[in-house]
């Protein structure tokens, strides 16, 4: 029996990507929850964990 390589990934967000940019739409803490994206053409949740295979971590 084979033993399974399970990848310990890092959370990607929308929040850690180069291509978020427009963060918009404040929650009750001022804080912004909703960015656009280059790629997409509908607004982002900032924190969402997507599969994005244009995500690029900021500098």
């Amino acid at each position: 029996m084979t033993k399974c390589h399970i990848e310990n990934k890092k959370h990607q967000t929308c929040r850690s990507c180069v291509h978020s940019y427009c963060l918009h739409e404040l929650d009750c803490n001022g804080e912004p929850f909703l960015c656009k994206c280059e790629y997409e053409q509908w607004s982002q949740f900032l924190d969402k964990e997507n599969d994005c295979r244009n995500y690029s971590l900021k500098p």
